[in-house]
């Protein structure tokens, strides 16, 4: 339990720290790199523990970028709280995750996924998703973040956040090369997709939700087809779902001139 605990408390306090100024020097970022790769040595096998470096690394940033765009200085000690307790759900995950399948492929166990740990890593990152959105493109429009570094930064964290979900369910085989093939075309989209809604004005919190929604409904998509088991239907339902979901957001959020 202690290894959870206290990675969690060493990310609040690198979070108070990082934020006070909102000064990220070198010295924060080797900070939170130790963070990072002391706790995926922590909580995951020794031949598996790439993946949830990625997932942590994912994760933190995601919520430093939020922190770095937010002006309310009010709930921010709130935000603190929050993240930090995110990312001790993000390493029960992990530990959940591989202290359930540690022999599945020794013993040849065929366990069943998603399971309780998967669960709490696709939440943590569909989350680190959206908050990653709203601070890079916060960004974008409060500092002037030039067009191509925004269109990066959504890339590099849709491909990595996408590659940790279709590997998650397939930790342990070994023929997984065409993954980030799929992360990357994932990426593309949602890059494409984020620069058309650029021209629109609306606001961060709307585009995040937009791109996380999007987000979601594709790589459920090619999930599915990674599983043999798209059709007609799993399309249909998806594409209504998502129409409703953005429509919903496009009345409901408040249009900005810019």
């Amino acid at each position: 339990m202690l290894k959870l605990i206290i990675p969690s408390i060493l990310f609040f306090i690198f979070l108070k720290s990082a934020t006070e100024d909102f000064n990220f020097s070198r010295e924060m970022a080797a900070a939170l790199g130790l963070i990072v790769i002391s706790s995926s040595f922590l909580i995951s096998p020794k031949k598996h523990r790439f993946l949830p470096f990625i997932i942590l690394t994912i994760v933190s940033t995601s919520h430093l970028a939020f922190l770095f765009d937010s002006k309310d200085g009010y709930f921010k000690n709130a935000y603190l709280i929050l993240f930090s307790f995110i990312f001790l759900l993000t390493l029960t995950g992990i530990s959940i995750f591989f202290s359930q399948h540690h022999y599945r492929q020794e013993k040849e166990i065929k366990t069943k996924l998603p399971d309780m740990g998967f669960n709490l890593i696709k939440s943590a990152v569909l989350i680190s998703v959206f908050l990653w959105t709203v601070g890079t493109y916060g960004l974008y429009l409060n500092m002037e973040l030039p067009t191509y570094l925004l269109m990066l930064f959504i890339l590099i964290n849709i491909i990595l956040s996408a590659y940790c979900l279709f590997k998650i369910n397939r930790a342990f085989q070994k023929k997984t090369s065409l993954l980030w093939f799929y992360s990357f075309l994932l990426g593309i989209i949602m890059v494409e997709l984020t620069w058309a809604i650029s021209f629109w004005p609306i606001g961060k919190l709307t585009v995040g939700a937009i791109i996380l929604a999007n987000y979601y409904i594709f790589y459920n998509i090619l999930e599915n087809y990674l599983k043999n088991s798209l059709n007609k239907k799993v399309i249909f339902s998806n594409i209504l779902f998502l129409a409703i979901i953005i429509i919903s957001l496009l009345f409901s959020s408040q249009w900005e001139i810019r």
